[in-house]
């Protein structure tokens, strides 16, 4: 039985005979309940997967929070969900006095957002705590590349553009990636200007490759930043 209808399943048996079910599976059931208006079988036993021991506060929230390693050869992209990391809504470190830690978690909406704002706290431990201001928090914006950009093989002509994280942004509005078709995609950075920002279209050009007609050029540096 795939894992969706096995936690439907326990928890409306419980309910039939009066016995108490697991708060995981209360939880489980509540989540994917709402997430079956807009996820296919597939996608929801992949979302039960990680459900098993799920937080009761997930039962009504509009997003799921998966801690993820920070270093990982997985490519992490929006409509994937994790299969490597259950749903939790605690993160833990470790790190040494002056050391820089990094970490990484996935939020994954339950609902429709216009906009999500994250804010900091202080990181709390049983001897101290480390204060929101030594915390640099930053949002892994997805972006298009040539299709061997995340392998780093040499790429071959005709090749498609593979959406990859990439850019650690604090302003995730800095670059904006459009789709008009599967094979023409346009990744564009704002440059924000006295009279208004304004979106530049992002292309590389090689240092002896001529400027189409239309878009400014400048000179390189000898060093990029």
């Amino acid at each position: 039985m795939p894992s969706i209808y096995r936690w439907a399943a326990r928890a409306a048996l419980a309910a039939i005979l009066g016995l108490p079910a697991s708060a995981a599976a209360d939880t489980a059931a509540a989540v994917l309940q709402r997430a079956g208006a807009f996820l296919k079988a597939p996608r929801l036993e992949q979302l039960a997967a990680g459900l098993s021991n799920a937080p009761a506060v997930f039962a009504a929230s509009p997003c799921l929070y998966y801690p993820v390693a920070a270093m990982s050869g997985i490519m992490r992209l929006p409509a994937d969900l994790p299969l490597d990391a259950p749903v939790n809504d605690r993160m833990t470190l470790c790190a040494a006095p002056g050391e820089i830690e990094a970490a990484s978690f996935l939020i994954y909406a339950l609902e429709p957002f216009k906009r999500v704002t994250l804010e900091t706290g202080p990181l709390a431990s049983p001897s101290g705590t480390l204060p929101a201001a030594a915390i640099d928090l930053r949002v892994v914006k997805c972006w298009y590349q040539g299709y061997t950009a995340w392998a780093r093989h040499v790429p071959r002509r005709g090749w498609p553009w593979k959406l990859t994280p990439e850019l650690l942004l604090h302003d995730e509005t800095l670059v904006d990636v459009r789709v008009e078709t599967n094979r023409n995609v346009s990744n564009y950075i704002r440059l924000d200007k006295p009279d208004g920002p304004e979106y530049l279209w992002v292309r590389e050009f090689s240092p002896t490759e001529s400027t189409p007609k239309g878009v400014p050029s400048w000179a390189y540096p000898e060093v990029l930043p």
